[in-house]
């Protein structure tokens, strides 16, 4: 599938009512003491802290969708959101 969109990241105060919703055990995600992808000596050499500045929300407004089935007979359409979201076959 393959999208194309434009992208708006919510931030602080524009987040904090999605934060509050988040449940206390599900928030210890988003921050860790290491950094992603850093070696670590052992498996469990990190430490999760809550930490809302660390989350954010991605809105993506989509204008067009790709979408590829690979089967026994492969289908491709596209839909486009100026174009009323109809959508049109395409050759895989």
């Amino acid at each position: 599938m393959r999208l194309e969109a434009h992208l708006t990241i919510l931030i602080d105060k524009d987040v904090a009512a999605n934060w509050d919703g988040v449940p206390a055990a599900s928030r210890l995600s988003y921050v860790s003491t290491a950094v992603p992808g850093h070696p670590i000596a052992q498996a469990l050499d990190h430490t999760k802290v809550s930490d809302a500045g660390s989350f954010v929300v991605l809105r993506l407004q989509i204008s067009k969708l790709d979408a590829l089935h690979l089967g026994r007979n492969h289908r491709r359409a596209r839909f486009d959101r100026h174009n009323e979201c109809v959508g049109a076959w395409l050759a895989p």
